[in-house]
């Protein structure tokens, strides 16, 4: 009898603790979900991404205190999909960056993708058991080589965004959280460059238009945007 009696409390206690287990972790883990736009979505804007064909796809990070990412593929229709990312530590500050560069004027050389588009939520605390909506604007960007300065041609690479307004001068891309760059020249020798701006002006560098630039956008030391200019296009 004795022995029967501790056997049934032990399936108790078992029970019993595999119930405070799950519900703890559902308190210490939150949601976080984002809608993705559609390429006819896309097409409907003022935003030259519309341009996204099959087979191009759109890579969404999540960055802060916790760091997950999905690749998912533009689709076709009026309704946007959602990406969901879950099991995110409760307490955890985060935001959510979506990208995507495509081909420009040679869509068989890889590389050759001076034009990008980018967009970061505002900050995300992770409330645990809760499903948390991003909201991300993805705005136009390319990176040159040679940006002309009060009319006078100056050798820097530049991130900026594209305006539709062609009357209007690019602004210099400006993004919030923890941003930095890297602007890699390559020529005869390759030369990198840390920064805190999406703009590099090297003094060692006098003729930067005849490089080849590499532009890495950096949310607390993850990889989300890689854009590249090669030296004719200066």
């Amino acid at each position: 009898m004795k022995v029967k009696f501790f056997l049934a409390s032990l399936v108790f206690l078992f029970a019993g603790l595999t119930t405070f287990v799950s519900c703890s972790l559902g308190k210490d883990e939150g949601t976080v979900k984002i809608a993705i736009p559609s390429r006819s979505a896309l097409a409907r804007s003022r935003n030259s991404a519309a341009r996204a064909v099959d087979g191009e796809y759109i890579s969404i990070f999540i960055v802060g205190d916790y760091e997950d990412k999905k690749t998912v593929p533009f689709i076709d229709d009026e309704t946007a999909q959602t990406v969901t990312f879950d099991s995110i530590p409760a307490g955890a500050a985060v935001r959510v960056v979506c990208t995507w560069n495509y081909p420009t004027y040679d869509p068989e050389e890889d590389d050759n993708r001076h034009l990008g588009c980018i967009g970061v939520s505002d900050e995300i605390v992770i409330v645990g058991g809760e499903e948390q909506t991003a909201r991300v604007v993805m705005k136009d960007i390319a990176l040159t080589n040679d940006v002309a300065i009060d009319g006078s041609p100056s050798r820097i690479a530049k991130l900026f965004y594209v305006s539709d307004d062609s009357d209007s001068p690019y602004s210099c891309i400006s993004l919030p959280g923890s941003c930095s760059y890297e602007f890699t020249f390559t020529r005869f020798e390759t030369i990198s460059f840390k920064t805190s701006s999406a703009i590099c002006e090297p003094s060692s560098i006098t003729q930067a238009s005849i490089f080849n630039v590499t532009a890495r956008i950096f949310f607390d030391g993850t990889e989300v945007l890689k854009l590249y200019v090669p030296d004719d296009m200066g």
